[in-house]
């Protein structure tokens, strides 16, 4: 794998990570409710691109 499609991947994945959080936060300030599933959730696919971008890295 280039340099550039694994900076790409890493920049897109950041990208789907950054949404992904800022539209459950929002979720949350709209509902005014404490949902632990979409707290795991967020968890979840922060981890999730971590553990890609690790992936990525090592090959």
């Amino acid at each position: 794998m280039t340099f550039d499609n694994e900076k790409r991947i890493m920049h897109l994945l950041g990208v789907i990570a950054g949404c992904s959080y800022l539209l459950l936060l929002t979720l949350l300030a709209w509902r005014q409710a404490f949902e632990p599933s979409l707290i795991l959730f967020s968890f979840w696919v922060i981890s999730y691109s971590k553990g890609v971008v690790e992936y990525y890295r090592e090959t």
